[in-house]
């Protein structure tokens, strides 16, 4: 669902930018991260990575939307915004309606 953009300035004028929504259950928090199962079953471990490509990437989507005009800035930040919440209902629709 979500990723980090290699191109935010083309994402955002094709519409192409989705937030990245884990919901779990019962979370076990580690010095590293964290690891649970996901509310759809699936295994999911976050933890710090070192990689520095990791680090680049985000540097380079971090300076991508620092670089955005501010229209496009404001609809961006607004868009993933409204996309969490939407997404949000739909979790709790999903998985909290018996």
């Amino acid at each position: 669902m979500g990723n980090i953009s290699e191109d935010l300035e083309k994402d955002v004028m094709t519409y192409n930018h989705n937030p990245l929504i884990v919901a779990v259950q019962n979370i076990y928090i580690t010095e590293t991260g964290f690891s649970r199962t996901t509310v759809d079953g699936s295994n999911i471990n976050l933890h710090l990575d070192q990689d520095s490509k990791y680090h680049e990437m985000f540097k380079v989507f971090h300076s991508q939307k620092l670089n955005l005009g501010v229209d496009d800035y404001q609809f961006y930040e607004q868009e993933m915004e409204r996309r969490v919440f939407w997404r949000y209902e739909e979790l709790i629709y999903e998985n909290c309606w018996d």
